[in-house]
Formats: structure tokens, C-alpha cells, sequence
């Protein structure tokens, strides 16, 4: 850890703030695009395994 004179020290502490302020906005901003990137995956996956013909939850008729 570097000796926090001043100007260091600060202009380290307004990086890392801004780096979490952004980290936040980015995660507020693709929570809802990643929702809906799991939801459609989690779908994909079931509907494949419900194709699938060794195993099939709802049986085809």
C-alpha cells in the first residue's frame, strides 16, 4: 500500500469511487437485460430438454 501524501492518496480514492459508482450504474443498467438473458436461457434449456427423447418431463403424444 502507498503512503497516503495528499494528492495520491486522494486521486486513488476518487478512482476507486468512480469505479464503483460505475460498476453500479453499468449493473443497474443491464439488470433488466440480464433477467431477461437468464430467463430465455433457463427456457432454451428446458424446452431442450424437453425434446430431448431420452428423458422428457411432459411426454409428447
Amino acid at each position: 500500500m502507498p503512503h497516503p501524501n495528499g494528492s495520491d492518496h486522494e486521486r486513488q480514492l476518487v478512482a476507486q469511487r468512480s469505479d464503483l459508482t460505475r460498476f453500479a450504474r453499468l449493473r443497474w443498467r443491464n439488470d433488466a437485460r440480464t433477467v431477461q438473458a437468464s430467463s430465455a436461457c433457463a427456457n432454451s434449456r428446458a424446452s431442450k430438454v424437453s425434446r430431448s427423447s431420452s428423458f422428457s418431463p411432459t411426454p409428447m403424444k
